[in-house]
């Protein structure tokens, strides 16, 4: 069974038995467009290439277009949101800009942890309600409001660790990929160069970097440029945190050569996207 292709955006919160195109039935389903699950709490699981995945809490997970699944919902029903966006509207977000390359090689369903932080989780939330505002009131608008707010949601996370569907020949090429990025993910602001990455695993930079190309499709300095540029984003949505600042959390010793890297990576200078994330903010 193929879901409905949907020209617009949905984004609603999951309460009890609603799961809005994922219905809870033996079905198969293939999606006609992205979908993302926020679990904040409540299991099920999710069938895939006949594997068995666990849907746990504190988690978001990432179904790709086209892929075939069954969902059965747990003893305690999901709560948290569920996003649904059609294919079109996601190929313009990456393809506006390097942050989220990573989409457009999904193939099968993804997940990665939600940021612990109550802080940060929080943010999440008022992203996600701005959007649901957006739809509701039907602006000539809504489509470029809701892609720059997807555009913020996204910078909280830096792309699914490991497809869960991996072909197992990629299986070794995957745990490497995998203890790159939980590498990257504690060491990016004192480590940016290939080649301390391929020291911590053993390897050597070469290998290291073909077996994470192999499994992601970009090079080891590709994820590290974008981890670092992400990070500046969400930090710089901070208004209390200046260029200097940001700098400094990041391990950039040089002012000029962040505010370079920072341009160059966003297209844009660091006061002016502080600027455009403020005016989206305050939109009515």
């Amino acid at each position: 069974m193929n879901l409905p292709v949907i020209a617009d955006p949905v984004i609603k919160p999951m309460a009890g038995t609603e799961l809005n195109l994922l219905s809870p039935d033996q079905r198969l389903k293939r999606s006609g467009g992205y979908e993302m699950l926020w679990v904040k709490a409540g299991n099920g699981r999710f069938l895939v290439n006949s594997l068995d995945i666990l849907i746990q809490p504190g988690m978001l997970y990432f179904i790709s277009p086209a892929q075939e699944y069954r969902f059965y919902e747990g003893s305690c029903p999901l709560q948290g949101y569920f996003m649904y966006f059609p294919s079109s509207f996601m190929d313009t977000l990456v393809s506006s800009g390097e942050d989220f390359e990573w989409l457009s090689g999904c193939k099968g369903l993804f997940s990665e942890a939600v940021p612990e932080s109550r802080q940060v989780q929080l943010e999440l939330e008022i992203i996600l309600r701005k959007m649901m505002q957006e739809m509701r009131d039907q602006s000539i608008t809504r489509l470029a409001m809701i892609k720059g707010l997807l555009n913020i949601f996204l910078l909280y996370f830096s792309g699914p660790g490991v497809n869960e569907v991996a072909d197992k020949t990629l299986y070794r090429e995957s745990r490497i990929y995998r203890q790159f990025r939980l590498l990257l993910r504690s060491n990016y602001t004192s480590k940016k160069m290939v080649s301390q990455y391929a020291r911590d695993l053993h390897l050597t930079s070469n290998y290291l970097n073909r077996s994470v190309k192999s499994v992601s499709g970009n090079s080891v300095s590709h994820h590290i440029q974008q981890k670092l540029i992400s990070e500046a984003k969400r930090k710089a949505l901070n208004g209390d945190l200046s260029l200097k600042e940001v700098a400094s959390a990041l391990g950039f010793e040089s002012l000029a050569h962040f505010s370079k890297f920072f341009k160059n990576k966003s297209g844009t200078n660091f006061t002016d996207f502080k600027k455009d994330w403020s005016a989206l903010t305050f939109h009515s």
